[in-house]
């Protein structure tokens, strides 16, 4: 249950950087998109890095889920989803990880268990 709020903080930042900075896909050279990263692609120190920006990120999240419940119109739920966005992004490149390397690390971690299981490892740690 723990990890599968976890994935679901991910993919909310995610989706919502992707949104909110109209952020490109990877892509090389000849326009091609680039593979997701493997878990051998990281770190220790990142994924530590990680499972602390995922907490904060989990944080920002749980302390706008019921502002933005309330919020009547869509213009105020956009709004307010835009400021959740924004304060997410700034807690990731404040742990030292780029919004990219953190989605990278988010679509590793939901397609590799043994991945999943060592950063909420690092999560439990970090609390």
């Amino acid at each position: 249950m723990r990890l599968s709020r976890l994935l679901l903080a991910f993919a909310f930042l995610a989706a919502l950087s992707a949104m909110s900075v109209n952020a490109p896909l990877a892509q090389t050279s000849e326009g091609q998109q680039q593979p997701p990263a493997n878990a051998e692609s990281f770190s220790q120190d990142e994924l530590k890095t990680f499972a602390v920006a995922s907490l904060e990120v989990q944080r920002i999240s749980q302390s706008y889920q019921s502002v933005i419940q309330k919020a009547e119109d869509p213009e105020r739920q956009q709004a307010i989803q835009q400021k959740v966005t924004a304060e997410m992004i700034v807690a990731v490149r404040e742990t030292g990880l780029s919004v990219e390397k953190y989605n990278q690390i988010v679509a590793a971690v939901r397609s590799d268990p043994n991945l999943a299981s060592e950063v909420q490892g690092y999560m439990n740690q970090a609390q």
